[in-house]
């Protein structure tokens, strides 16, 4: 059975766009429905390095951070990556696009630095919102009430840090 366009994982969606040479953006936009800006959008989502594009099909990646990305050189993307693995980070688009301002002149320090890896967590008593991969939500919280699970989520991140902590 085949699957819609709109319903294929990103990676799927640029492999395609990206094989449709000899067509115009605008012709490839009516074959499949989409804008001439998401064409392009998709096509440079192929200058990503695969880890990047993981990360557009579970949804830890928007699609403008990915795009700003796109730009950095293939070494400047997976020390990006280095650093965001290594600080248990995402990267949203306005920091990508920072990345992408600096792009030439990228190091762990500099990347560090538009992160703000050095910087402290500021508290406030604001809301605070986390995302998580609907199947994970699915998963853990489908049949639990939204006024419960902040309460569940409070005491696994407690039972978890008193574990590292022992």
């Amino acid at each position: 059975m085949q699957r819609c366009f709109g319903e294929m994982p990103l990676s799927e969606r640029i492999k395609i766009l990206s094989s449709e040479k000899g067509k115009s953006q605008i012709q490839i936009g009516h074959e499949y429905g989409m804008a001439v800006r998401n064409i392009n959008r998709y096509l440079r989502f192929s200058k990503l390095i695969p880890i990047f594009k993981d990360m557009l099909d579970d949804g830890r990646l928007t699609i403008i951070a990915g795009v700003e990305l796109s730009y950095l050189s293939e070494a400047e993307q997976s020390l990006v990556e280095k650093v965001l693995w290594r600080n248990g980070m995402c990267i949203g688009a306005r920091d990508a696009k920072r990345l992408r301002e600096v792009s030439g002149a990228i190091s762990e320090g500099v990347i560090e630095s538009i992160l703000g890896v050095d910087k402290p967590v500021e508290t406030s008593e604001d809301p605070v919102s986390i995302r998580l991969p609907g199947q994970i939500y699915g998963r853990f919280f489908g049949n639990v009430p939204m006024k419960d699970v902040e309460g569940i989520v409070e005491k696994a991140l407690e039972q978890y840090y008193n574990g590292l902590i022992r």
